[in-house]
Formats: C-alpha cells, structure tokens, sequence
C-alpha cells in the first residue's frame, strides 16, 4: 500500500488541476464536485493521478475525509510491463523503442528494459528472443539439392558476435547426429569423413549461433552417389588376357569392386582392387573368346559398405588362336623336340596342348614302324632308308650296253660281274 499525504508541491497545480477535473468528473460514477466540494486541491491532484494511471484503482472506499486535510490510499497492482515481445528472428534482432533497449542481439535469450512510465513510475518490458538462421548457402546451389562432392563449402549466413556456429548434421537413414563447432560460417563435409559422413546419402543440416540452445530451420541436401564405367572399352575384344581394363576414377573413392559374370555359363566372379583397372589373369577362372559383362561398384567413405553397382558393359575376351600345333609322324626309334613346350617325345602323342593366354597349342604325334629293307636287287641298285620318309630308297641304274658290236657279236649283261659280257667270232 501506498499513502500519499497533503503537500504544498501540488499547490502549484491547482489552475490545471481544476481545468482536469472539469474535463474528467462526468465520466465518473458520482460527482466528485458535489461530493467533495469543500476539500483541498491535493485531493484532486490525487484523483487525477488515479485516474490516469491503468495500473491503479479507485473506489469511494478508498478515501477518507475530515475538517482539516484528506488522504487516499491507492492499491498498487504491480509495476507496468507495457512493452513484452515474443519474437523469433533470423540472424540478429534491434529491439526499438519506446519500451525496447535499441540494442541488436544475436543470440537467443531472454531481455529485459527498464523505463520511466508517464507517471513516474517504473516500466519492465520483457523480450523472449529466438535467433535463427533460416538459409544455407551449398556451394552454388540452395538445399533439397545433391552436392556434386564433398568438398562443396557449406554455408550460412555470418551472425555478428556469434564466436562458435554450432552445426548438427543428420544422417536420415540411420539418425546419427554429428556435431561440427566452427569459427566460421562454413564448413565442408569431406573434413568429417572420420565421423561418419556417407556418400549417396541424405543429411539434414541446422545451425546453432547461441551454444546449441536453439536450432535454425534445417536444410535437406544428399551427398553425392558417384558412380564407374568402363567407358571406351565396352563393347571391345581384348587383345590379350593381361590387357588392363579401366574404370573412371570419382572423387572421394579409396577402392573399387568389379563384378564379372560369363554371359555363357553365368558363372560370378567379384574382384576388389585399390586401383581402378584389372585384367583378366586376375580372375580365378577366364574364358577365351567369350562375352563377358562388367560392372563397378565403389566403396563408401566408411570403407567397409559399397555403393550400388553401375551400368555394366559387355566386353568380350580375344579369340582362340593354334599357333604352333603340329601334327607329325616319325620313325620308329627316332625322336622328336617340340618348340611350343620344349619336350622330346620318342613315342605317339595325341592332342598334347600347351595355352598360352588364349594360344592352344596341339601335338599330333605319329609312330611309323621301321619297314625291312628290300630285297631283290639288281647288282647295280643299292637300298638307303630315309629318315624323313621313313621308307627305303632304292638307287641306282642298269649299265648301258655296248654299242658298235660287230655283225657276230652279242652284248649279255652278266648280274653276276653286273657288266656287259660280248661273245662272238667273225666267221673265216
């Protein structure tokens, strides 16, 4: 309770204290002039005062009268609070007059300012404050986008006197939140790859400017899903089964898993290398001049799951060739060195086969049996067995008979001496 007494300070009032009085009495619910017509100004200073001040009240209870001075008793409900704000901003927000601080905060809180009401007495206002930052900045791009890597500068909007921008980054398949505390209105997910940043995957990204106690609207963006061919190569024969076959090279991979299926027998195979090529020596089993169809998957940056396989190509293995088949026959007892593997064969050999990449060498190997040696010959011919042939060569001609005999005489060729032999007398 308050207690205002008679002072001689309101003595000067008293011309427009009466002019206020005049203004106001029909508006109250008796009459004050009539009710109070022999009391002092100090009584209608007071009234006034009353009247003109929201937070107070009167009623005719509250006074109380006697010959010589008059006092009033007011009831004060509690101070004025004229003035209170909610307000969420993004960035920064001036609380303006007439109530507010005119200052700019940066974080949310809540505020309080203290004025001097009409009357003189004290006024809080009150300013509960939410600070948000509503937009990112994704490289050259806006959220609900796929960033093309993940070195692409994520960025928000610079909060004046904000020491740390407090990032919370969330994984929406499996809701792991990471927190990243930076400096800088920036930051780039690639710098976060230990903590479980993934590749072809969603995130949704807020931004704290008051230590984490309040969160800015978040921002959708997907990590880059990249993906492999093997480009110029599809659709080729290999030269040879060491010939490399290569893949593109995305950013952000540490190692790539090729699947290769025989389009023949569909048998799979999957090699994984650190290097974005492989040859077909590498796999455990290969097919010469077959079609085989290749894809590539890429490993994820936690370097244990792969991303999904890309469009595969076809690529065919290179043709079988038979360089250095032979088929050959030799006597019996003889031998034989064959160049595509180097052994010395004494006996038959069928379908003998050294490979090569996709050379298949054969060896046919014939046995002749050695034939006897031919008899009958005349005493002019000589016998010799070809090794080539593996057969005997008979050589060697009849002498010719003598010529210029006289009329009596006769040429006999005699096998025994192998020569002519002339007989004959001229007749006496």
């Amino acid at each position: 309770m308050k207690k205002i007494t008679q002072s001689n300070r309101f003595e000067s009032c008293l011309n427009q204290l009466r002019f206020w009085i005049t203004t106001i009495q029909n508006s109250l619910h008796f009459d004050l002039e009539n009710h109070f017509k022999n009391q002092n100004v100090i009584f209608k200073a007071v009234m006034i005062f009353a009247l003109l001040n929201s937070n107070y009240f009167y009623s005719k209870e509250n006074f109380r009268m006697d010959n010589n001075s008059l006092e009033k008793t007011i009831s004060t409900v509690s101070p004025t609070t004229n003035g209170n704000l909610t307000m969420t901003a993004s960035g920064s927000f001036t609380w303006a007059g007439p109530y507010g601080s005119g200052l700019t905060y940066t974080s949310s809180g809540v505020y309080t300012h203290i004025t001097t009401n009409e009357l003189g007495f004290p006024n809080t206002a009150t300013l509960n404050l939410t600070i948000t930052v509503n937009s990112f900045i994704i490289g050259t791009a806006s959220c609900g986008r796929t960033i093309s890597n993940l070195s692409v500068t994520i960025s928000t909007p610079v909060v004046p006197g904000t020491p740390i921008y407090k990032f919370r980054v969330k994984n929406l398949i499996t809701n792991a939140i990471i927190i990243i505390d930076r400096p800088t209105n920036n930051f780039s997910l690639i710098n976060y790859i230990s903590n479980g940043i993934l590749l072809g995957t969603p995130y949704e990204i807020e931004v704290s400017t008051d230590g984490g106690a309040t969160y800015g609207p978040p921002c959708a963006l997907n990590t880059p899903a990249p993906f492999s061919n093997i480009g110029a190569q599809c659709g080729t024969t290999l030269t040879s089964m060491s010939q490399n076959i290569f893949c593109t090279f995305p950013p952000n991979v540490t190692s790539f898993r090729f699947r290769v299926t025989n389009t023949v027998t569909n048998q799979v195979q999957i090699l994984t290398r650190i290097s974005p090529n492989f040859n077909f020596n590498q796999l455990a089993s290969r097919s010469c001049g077959t079609k085989y169809f290749v894809e590539v998957a890429l490993r994820n940056t936690d370097n244990v799951t792969y991303l999904p396989y890309s469009t595969g190509c076809e690529i065919n293995t290179q043709s079988i060739t038979t360089t250095g088949s032979e088929n050959i026959a030799i006597c019996s007892g003889q031998t034989y060195t064959w160049p595509a593997n180097g052994i010395t064969y004494s006996t038959a050999q069928t379908g003998v086969t050294v490979t090569t990449g996709c050379n298949i060498a054969t060896l046919n190997l014939t046995i002749i049996p050695h034939p006897a040696a031919p008899t009958g010959l005349a005493c002019y011919e000589t016998a010799n067995f070809n090794t080539t042939s593996c057969a005997w060569e008979v050589t060697g001609t009849q002498p010719a008979a003598p010529t210029g005999l006289a009329c009596y005489e006769t040429a006999s060729f005699n096998t025994t001496t192998c020569q002519w032999d002339v007989t004959g007398t001229q007749p006496i």
